[in-house]
């Protein structure tokens, strides 16, 4: 039987990065495609002028959002940065909508944040996934 879903493009933080090729290693094993944010936004700040920050955070984001139409889904790794748990910044979000807009599947890598937007991103219905990428194959 073969999978409908075949490409999942990663959302989160740049924080998780590492958590990111972790589980892609591990959905690779199961014969997805997986594409990573662009990382192009994220130098570090000690050469960076206000200008420059925000192109490299453009075109980070436009190289994302081009992964995303390319994908059948998007996989949010949401982990906790800044003391909040399942943390999604204002850019996965935009990414979230981005992705719901054409009905295309939303899976977060665990449960809901508590944040001022959490119900907009339960009305999304993503499919929680608590850790276990066997949920994205079934």
């Amino acid at each position: 039987m073969e999978r409908k879903m075949k490409t999942i493009t990663f959302s989160g933080s740049m924080t998780f990065l590492n958590e990111m090729k972790e589980i892609k290693k591990e959905l690779e094993e199961k014969g997805f495609t997986v594409l990573l944010p662009d990382e192009g936004g994220f130098l570090g700040k000690e050469n960076e002028t206000e200008i420059s920050v925000e192109t490299q955070r453009k075109n980070s984001l436009t190289g994302t959002l081009k992964k995303i139409k390319q994908s059948d889904a998007v996989l949010v790794v949401d982990e906790t940065k800044n003391n909040i748990e399942n943390y999604i910044g204002a850019n996965t979000f935009l990414e979230m909508g981005v992705t719901y807009a054409p009905g295309k599947k939303i899976f977060l890598w665990n449960d809901f944040p508590s944040q001022p937007n959490t119900l907009e991103i339960k009305a999304m219905e993503p499919v929680v996934l608590c850790g276990d990428v066997m949920e994205v194959i079934v």
